[in-house]
């Protein structure tokens, strides 16, 4: 059995609440039926090490040429003694870390887009279908949102992180 959203049984808003639901599932069925949404994604990892709050990226895993460097800042609020201000290069392995060579790690990425919401809700505005328009461009969020997802399981999996070491995401 389905489990449905609280706010179904809510006596002042769970009778909108449902019908938005079903407007929602109706476009979202006619947007599969007609793949009228197209998802796309990429990902990518390349060989990184950090030198102090910045992460070096490089061309491959000679580490002889560096193609990018990402400048990163700390956590910029007040904390208590003994703790310290977070940065994102904290998570990739230091340059000068004192190994020889220094350890190989890597900095991924992904980027995710749905194609064709645009012009879905261009066509919803020329019937004068505002509701359609504003309902396909928060389905296209929410897909994106989940595309998202489902590209970061996939990259994880591809590189075999999460499932047997310590990694503290779930994929």
């Amino acid at each position: 059995m389905a489990v449905t959203p609280a706010i179904f049984d809510d006596p002042k808003m769970g009778k909108q609440a449902r019908e938005l639901f079903d407007d929602a599932q109706e476009l979202l069925e006619r947007i599969a039926a007609k793949n009228l949404l197209i998802p796309r994604g990429v990902y990518a990892f390349w060989p990184a090490n950090t030198s102090g709050d910045d992460i070096q990226v490089y061309a491959d895993d000679a580490r002889t040429e560096k193609i990018a460097t990402f400048y990163f800042l700390r956590q910029q609020m007040q904390k208590p003694s003994g703790q310290f201000n977070h940065s994102l290069a904290d998570y990739i392995a230091p340059v000068d870390g004192g190994q020889r060579p220094p350890l190989q790690d890597y900095l991924g990425g992904f980027a995710v887009s749905i194609h064709g919401a645009d012009e879905l809700a261009e066509e919803f505005k020329l019937q004068h279908d505002d509701y359609s328009a504003i309902m396909t461009k928060a389905l296209a969020d929410r897909l994106a949102e989940a595309f998202a997802e489902y590209l970061h399981k996939e990259a994880r999996i591809a590189w075999d992180l999460g499932a047997t070491n310590n990694c503290r995401m779930p994929i």
